[in-house]
């Protein structure tokens, strides 16, 4: 395992953004596992600044985000589905059927 320590949260968002569009580059079809909350959220938006400015093609990723809430439906304003929305997948060509969350209100959590 390769630990890479970071002076700011601005080089973590740098570094994250970096590493995405570099798989993304090297392998359009690459599945990427993302995480939800306030520690990705400046990376998500400068992999959205990229992908404005054409330097990334999502359109033959797929994502499976890590977390979801027990008992939040997807659709719901406080679920990870609608923040991932909200930062990341609005502002990037990732096709709706390639992304993957776990039901927060599956009947056998």
């Amino acid at each position: 395992m390769k630990i890479t320590v970071l002076d700011s949260s601005d080089d973590v968002a740098a570094a994250l953004a970096d590493r995405v569009a570099s798989t993304l580059q090297a392998k359009p079809d690459a599945v990427l596992g993302l995480a939800s909350g306030r520690t990705p959220v400046d990376g998500y938006a400068q992999l959205r600044r990229l992908h404005a400015a054409g330097s990334t093609d999502w359109s033959r990723a797929s994502t499976f985000n890590l977390d979801e809430f027990a008992g939040i439906d997807s659709r719901n304003p406080g679920s990870f589905r609608t923040f991932m929305e909200r930062h990341l997948f609005n502002g990037v060509n990732l096709h709706a059927e390639r992304i993957h969350f776990l039901n927060g209100v599956a009947a056998d959590l």
